[in-house]
C-alpha cells in the first residue's frame, strides 16, 4: 500500500469514526432514549414475535445487520439489541443472532478507531496499551466478561493498542457469551411475558425464568470488586505480632 493510498484510509477511517459520533448525538437529542423503552417493547411483543417468523431466515438476516449497524454508529446499547433479540427469535436463536450482530457491530468501532489513528499506541496510558499489546485474547475476554469498562470503549482502547483483528473478535465473542446468552433468556422472557398481558414490573421480576438471569448479570457486575479485594489481600505483609 502506497503512502497516499495509506492517507487516504486513514482520513476515510476518522470520517467515518466521526459520523458514529455525529449519529449517536443525534440520535440522543431527538430524543432517541425513548426508543430504549422496555415497556413499550413489551406492550408490542407478540406482533414483533409473529412479524420475525414471518420473515423467517430473511428477518433473522436483517437483524444481525441492523444490529452491528446500530452498534457501529454507537447509536443503541448491545444489551438492548440483545434483549430485542430474544423477544424476536426467542433465546437460543436470538443469542446466536445477537453474539453474530455484537461481533460484528463491535469489529467495525475496532477497525475505525484501528485504522483512523496513525498514533495509536499513544492515546492510551503505556501500561494499558502494553497489557493489551501483550495479553490481547486474555485481557479482551476479562474485559468483555467482567463489566468494568463501557462496551464502546474496549473497542476503541483495542483499535488505538494496535490489536489483531483476529484475536479482538474471538476474544469479544468468547467474552461477551455469557451476558448474551442472559440477556436474550430475559428478552424472551420478561418482554414475551409483557406481550402476553404482563406489565413489566415487580411480580413478573419474581418469576424465576426471569429472576435466575437477573441474578445471574449482578453476579458478573460484583465479580470485579470481589477479585480486587481479593487481589488487595494477597498483596498485604502478612503481620506476625501487634507493633511495639
Amino acid at each position: 500500500m502506497t503512502a497516499a493510498a495509506g492517507s487516504r484510509g486513514r482520513t476515510a477511517a476518522r470520517a467515518l469514526f466521526l459520523l458514529a459520533i455525529v449519529a449517536a448525538c443525534t440520535f440522543l437529542a431527538l430524543g432517541g432514549r425513548h426508543v430504549l423503552d422496555i415497556e413499550r417493547l413489551a406492550a408490542r411483543a407478540t406482533s414483533l414475535r409473529a412479524l420475525a417468523q414471518h420473515w423467517g431466515a430473511l428477518g433473522l438476516g436483517a437483524f444481525v445487520l441492523a444490529d452491528a449497524a446500530a452498534l457501529s454508529a454507537l447509536v443503541v446499547p448491545a444489551w438492548f439489541c440483545t434483549l430485542i433479540a430474544g423477544l424476536l427469535f426467542g433465546p437460543w436463536v436470538g443469542a446466536t443472532a445477537a453474539l453474530a450482530g455484537t461481533v460484528a457491530g463491535a469489529s467495525a468501532v475496532f477497525a475505525m478507531a484501528r485504522a483512523g489513528f496513525a498514533k495509536r499506541g499513544t492515546v492510551l496510558p503505556p501500561r494499558w496499551a502494553a497489557r493489551l499489546q501483550t495479553h490481547a485474547l486474555v485481557s479482551l475476554i476479562a474485559l468483555r466478561l467482567l463489566p468494568v469498562v463501557p462496551f464502546t470503549l474496549v473497542n476503541i482502547a483495542a483499535g488505538l493498542a494496535g490489536v489483531g483483528a483476529g484475536r479482538f473478535a474471538l476474544g469479544t465473542a468468547i467474552g461477551i457469551l455469557p451476558s448474551v446468552v442472559i440477556y436474550a433468556r430475559l428478552g424472551d422472557a420478561l418482554l414475551a411475558g409483557g406481550g402476553a398481558g404482563e406489565r413489566p414490573g415487580t411480580g413478573l421480576l419474581l418469576r424465576p425464568d426471569i429472576l435466575l438471569p437477573l441474578l445471574a448479570l449482578a453476579l458478573l457486575a460484583v465479580v470485579p470488586a470481589l477479585l480486587g479485594r481479593l487481589g488487595r489481600r494477597r498483596g498485604r505483609p502478612a503481620q506476625t505480632g501487634r507493633p511495639t
